[in-house]
């Protein structure tokens, strides 16, 4: 499932929701539905219509891939960083030639 992830210590599973446009947290050990994190689609801190991938970046952060946006969002659904693939370069600064297709994955500390 490519929207879906688990978090670092595998205790919880985050499924990404879209009748409700939302990622929703469901405790492996309990079986049981914990939180429902909404998502705003436009404005300040919208990541977009339709989502593509989630990744569960640490205690605090999800990283979600949309169309031709991808953005790092708090567990309250605020903006940290956008990523327009529209304007992305590659590690040498040259513009991509096409936009990435679905798959991307974050490394790092944020």
């Amino acid at each position: 499932m490519i929207t879906s992830d688990l978090d670092a210590k595998e205790t919880s599973f985050f499924l990404y929701n879209g009748f409700d446009h939302a990622i929703d947290e469901i405790n492996l050990d309990a079986k049981e539905f914990v939180k429902s994190y909404p998502l705003e689609k436009e404005g300040a801190n919208g990541v977009g219509e339709y989502i593509f991938g989630i990744q569960s970046l640490n205690d605090s952060l999800f990283f979600t891939k949309s169309n031709i946006l991808s953005t790092v969002i708090d567990r309250n659904g605020q903006v940290v960083q956008r990523i327009g693939w529209e304007d992305a370069k590659d590690s040498s600064g040259a513009q991509l030639e096409q936009l990435p297709r679905y798959l991307e994955l974050v490394s790092g500390t944020f």
